[in-house]
């Protein structure tokens, strides 16, 4: 569930060091991490190739013409998510995504030949994760709503009022929520959880006119105390790929607007960029 954004301030040196620390505890287990990325509701990630090998090798004299083969990388997962950004998914195979991960490690094609158990042990959770987001996402952005009472004192249902869509929120013409009675229509509010239609499609995501549905690598570092005493760390949270509705000019790129300092608890977040496009 998202959450309301506070002013909160955290010494930039600790903050680098626990990230650095924390990237480093990840590594290792990245190819194990679960992305969330947009994919088409009933549609499947084409998968022909149950091993994505090109050509078919079998004999030792085909085996012997490969090229020096090479390990899938501990950030495998980073690298593979990124490579979806712009593809079309119902003809983008297991093959591709191991030529394009080649591409980008710089290595010569069929590199990756002996890997490629690996890159399908890679991509099945991704599929899974991609076809339950497709389901989630908003059906019809722009459709007419009204603000209901309860939306309109209960600032965390994001002033639902009449939208279907839990992350929508009923938005009049001038940009503001609608209250009480009051007519708008249905998108995802600035800041708010938004699911892309498409890998890095910053339109797909139903965001309110001037802002885009980008995706994200997003954790962040929970703590002990808000504004009561020192305030301390007390962990970091899993990472996640999630997309947000940001202003398209990267000013909210870090995710550090998440952050929060309340009574007794305070968590700092940090992002990046999942794809090479939104």
């Amino acid at each position: 569930p998202a959450v309301l954004s506070q002013d909160f301030q955290i010494n930039s040196v600790c903050c680098r060091t626990q990230s650095l620390l924390f990237m480093a505890f990840i590594a290792p287990h990245a190819v194990v991490f679960v992305a969330v990325v947009a994919f088409h509701a009933g549609m499947a990630l084409a998968m022909r190739d149950e091993d994505p090998g090109d050509p078919p090798i079998h004999a030792a004299a085909d085996k012997a013409a490969l090229p020096q083969q090479h390990k899938v990388p501990d950030d495998a997962v980073f690298r593979i998510v990124k490579s979806l950004s712009g593809k079309d998914l119902a003809t983008f195979s297991a093959r591709h995504v191991r030529w394009a991960l080649e591409d980008n490690l710089g290595y010569p094609r069929n590199s990756l030949w002996s890997e490629r158990s690996k890159v399908v042990q890679a991509l099945a959770p991704i599929i899974e994760i991609i076809k339950d987001d497709r389901k989630k996402r908003v059906n019809i952005a722009g459709k007419a709503c009204s603000g209901t009472s309860e939306s309109t004192w209960n600032p965390g249902t994001w002033y639902q009022g009449t939208c279907n869509d839990y992350e929508t929120s009923c938005i009049k013409a001038d940009g503001e929520f609608a209250l009480d009675g009051q007519e708008g229509k249905c998108y995802v509010a600035h800041k708010r959880r938004c699911r892309q239609q498409d890998p890095g499609d910053g339109t797909s995501g139903a965001c309110v006119a001037g802002y885009t549905c980008r995706g994200f690598w997003t954790w962040s570092l929970g703590g002990s105390v808000g504004t009561v005493g020192d305030p301390g760390h007390t962990g970091a949270s899993s990472l996640k790929l999630y997309g947000f509705c940001v202003n398209p000019n990267g000013s909210e790129d870090t995710l550090e607007w998440k952050s929060f300092r309340w009574h007794m608890s305070s968590a700092a977040y940090s992002g990046t960029r999942a794809y090479t496009t939104d």
